[in-house]
């Protein structure tokens, strides 16, 4: 009697939304100091770095295409090559609090990281995506930027072109601290 020869794994595709992999999932969540240390005691994921991001640091933000003045205070892990991103919203209007008003702490976005900003947007808006949040200047560095993009044909998830600041701020807070 012979074996029957094992099917070969299939290729997963590679790339996704612009042939990029989504480098960030995030969840909107109440208290992202809170859920970091959570996350760290319960499901082993950290050193989780906090931040907060906002005005006045913050130009070019918008809300559903109109200027707006939001805060939050992120906490960021990697799991492997994943960024996570725990976003608790703050102050003002935003896509995160409209998502923590509708629907409670929940997954919010995936993000890609984008090596030409402008270009990306472009891509991404020309497929359909509509710009529903927007913000420049965050990092030391001043260059950090984002869009947040809705696709009527895509329930449920919110992207993300992100392009990274060349300096960020060091964190506020590390959980569980460095050297623990």
């Amino acid at each position: 009697m012979t074996t029957p020869a094992t099917p070969p794994i299939p290729q997963l595709p590679g790339g996704s939304i612009l042939g990029k992999p989504v480098r960030q999932i995030a969840l909107v969540v109440a208290d992202a100091e809170a859920q970091a240390r959570a996350w760290a005691e319960h499901l082993g994921i950290g050193p989780w770095n906090l931040y907060t991001i906002g005005a006045p640091d913050l130009t070019g933000m918008t809300y559903r295409g109109r200027p707006a003045d939001f805060r939050i205070r992120h906490a960021l892990a990697f799991s492997g090559e994943v960024m996570l991103e725990l976003v608790q919203p703050l102050a003002g209007e935003s896509i995160w609090q409209e998502y923590l008003d509708r629907r409670g702490a929940t997954l919010h976005h995936i993000a890609i990281y984008a090596d030409d900003f402008a270009t990306s947007a472009a891509l991404v808006e020309a497929d359909g995506w509509v710009a529903v949040q927007t913000g420049n200047g965050f990092g030391r560095s001043r260059d950090g930027r984002f869009a947040y993009y809705e696709h009527p044909a895509v329930e449920g998830i919110i992207v993300e072109v992100v392009q990274a600041p060349t300096d960020r701020f060091p964190p506020e807070l590390t959980i569980p601290p460095v050297g623990r």
